[in-house]
C-alpha cells in the first residue's frame, strides 16, 4: 500500500471512530506531515479521497474541516458474480449496471464495478478488493446486481448498505411483480380470443411444493383457471435446471411444442432471452402470428431488439428499477425501515401502445 494511502486509512478510521467532531477544524497538512514523517504533497494527496468520501471538506482561508456523516454516500460498489461477458443472458445485468452507473453519476456518486470471475469454489469467500473496500469505506453501500448460491451468504454479512436483485431478504432486494406479469399476459391472450396457453421459459419454474420457487408455477396454474382458460403440462415447456443459452433454449422448445399434435391458441414466452429464440423458431417454422397463434413476450426496456412478428409485451423497465435500488440504499441511510420491493410489469400493444388502465389492474 502506498503512503498516501496509508494516511487516508488512518485517518478514515480516526474520523469514523470519532476522534474529530462534526464541524471541527482538522490539524494542518504541514502538522499531519510532521506527524506522519511524509511530505505536505503526499497528506494533500490522502485528504483528497477522503474530501471525495464526504468525511472532510475544504474551506477556504479555513483549513480541512471534518464532515462526518455516515449518511453521506459519495461511492457505491455493483458486484456481479459474474464476467458479464457478451452474451445475449447477461443483456438486462449490464443494462441494470449501466443504469445504476449514469443515475448514481447524475447524483456526484462514484461507482465501483467489482466483477468476481472466481470460480464456484473461490466464491464461497468474500471477495478480497471488496471487503477491502467495504471496511475502508470507499464505497458507503453496495448493489448486488448478480450473485448466486456460493457468494450470497457472505455478502449478507458484509457490514454495508446493500440493495439487490436476489431473493435473498438479507440483501433488501428489489425486483419484478411475477405473479402481476402472469395476470398481465394471459389476461391479454384471453382478450384476444384464446381458450387454450401455453408457456415457454428458460428460467427453471420447478413444480415442487417444497422449492422456493413453487409459488410462480402455481400461480400461473391458477391465474388460467381464474381466466377460464385451459393448459397441459406438455405446453408448459420449463427446464429442469440451470440452462445457459437461454435463445437455444427458446428456439428448441418452441419447435417441439408445435411438433405436438394439439397445441394451445396462445403462448407466454419468458424471459425476452428465450423470446428471440421463439421467433425465430416460428419465422423458420412459417407459423402466422397473430393468426395461428397469439403471442405475448417479456422485454426489458433497453435491451430491445428488432422482433419481426406482431406480439404483445409485458415490459419492466430497467431505468426504473435501478431508480428504486437507489432509493432503497437512501431510505436505509436516513434510517427508514426495509422491505423487499417488487414493482409492477407494463402492458403494452404491438404498436408500443398501452391498454386502458383496466389491463393493467392487477387481483
Amino acid at each position: 500500500m502506498s503512503k498516501h494511502s496509508q494516511i487516508t486509512t488512518a485517518l478514515r478510521k480516526r474520523l469514523l471512530q470519532g476522534e474529530w467532531r462534526a464541524g471541527t477544524l482538522l490539524p494542518t497538512t504541514q502538522e499531519l506531515a510532521h506527524e506522519f514523517g511524509t511530505s505536505v504533497f503526499t497528506v494533500q494527496t490522502a485528504m483528497a479521497s477522503l474530501v471525495e468520501e464526504g468525511l472532510v471538506e475544504r474551506r477556504r482561508s479555513l483549513g480541512t474541516v471534518v464532515r462526518h456523516n455516515p449518511a453521506v454516500l459519495t461511492c457505491a460498489g455493483i458486484y456481479c458474480s459474474s464476467s458479464l461477458l457478451d452474451e445475449w443472458e447477461y443483456a438486462f445485468y449490464r443494462e441494470l449496471c449501466r443504469q445504476l452507473q449514469r443515475q448514481l453519476g447524475d447524483d456526484g456518486i462514484r461507482t465501483v464495478l467489482h466483477l468476481d470471475m472466481r470460480s464456484k469454489k473461490e466464491k464461497r469467500t468474500p471477495l478480497p478488493e471488496l471487503v477491502e473496500a467495504v471496511d475502508s469505506r470507499h464505497i458507503q453501500a453496495l448493489f448486488v446486481v448478480l450473485t448466486d448460491d456460493a457468494s450470497t451468504p457472505w455478502l449478507t454479512e458484509l457490514p454495508v448498505t446493500t440493495s439487490s436483485v436476489c431473493s435473498d431478504p438479507a440483501l433488501d432486494p428489489v425486483g419484478f411483480d411475477g405473479e402481476q406479469m402472469l395476470q398481465l399476459a394471459l389476461g391479454r391472450l384471453r382478450d384476444q380470443g384464446c381458450e387454450t396457453v401455453g408457456a415457454i421459459s428458460a428460467i427453471q419454474v420447478p413444480r415442487d411444493p417444497l422449492h422456493s420457487y413453487f409459488r410462480f408455477y402455481k400461480t400461473f396454474v391458477s391465474t388460467i383457471a381464474d381466466l377460464g382458460l385451459r393448459t397441459r403440462d406438455d405446453w408448459v415447456i420449463t427446464p429442469p435446471a440451470h440452462v445457459l443459452n437461454h435463445e437455444r433454449y427458446g428456439y428448441e422448445s418452441c419447435k417441439t411444442l408445435w411438433r405436438q399434435a394439439e397445441r394451445p391458441d396462445g403462448i407466454l414466452v419468458y424471459p425476452d432471452t428465450s423470446a428471440r429464440g421463439t421467433v425465430m423458431a416460428l419465422l423458420e417454422l412459417g407459423v402466422r402470428v397473430p393468426g395461428e397463434l397469439k403471442l405475448v413476450c417479456h422485454r426489458n426496456t433497453g435491451v430491445d431488439w428488432a422482433c419481426p412478428l406482431p406480439v404483445d409485451w409485458v415490459v419492466s423497465d430497467v431505468s426504473r428499477w435501478a431508480a428504486t435500488m437507489i432509493e432503497q440504499v437512501h431510505r436505509q441511510k436516513r434510517g427508514e425501515p426495509i422491505e423487499p420491493i417488487y414493482l409492477p410489469y407494463e402492458l403494452r400493444f404491438t404498436n408500443g401502445t398501452t391498454p386502458p388502465s383496466r389491463l393493467r389492474e392487477t387481483k
